[in-house]
């Protein structure tokens, strides 16, 4: 596959870089019906409820860091 298309862009022929172009397109076509029949993204990056992160813990030190209350000092 990317042999065939590495071949066609190496001759620099405008009708050669169409052709790899088409080729290109129907294997992308192929790979999106395949990412999105097998449902991969949809199961990896889903939104769940049930999941809740536990509330970051700061330092009193570190919460006055995060504050932005800074005095400049001459």
């Amino acid at each position: 596959m990317g042999a065939t298309l590495q071949k066609l862009l190496d001759l620099r022929d405008r009708k050669r870089i169409k052709e790899a172009c088409t080729i290109a397109e129907e294997y992308i076509k192929d790979l999106e019906s395949a990412l999105i029949s097998g449902k991969f993204l949809h199961e990896t990056y889903r939104f769940d409820l049930t999941l809740v992160d536990k509330a970051p813990y700061f330092s009193p030190e570190e919460e006055f860091a995060r504050s932005t209350v800074f005095v400049e000092l001459a």
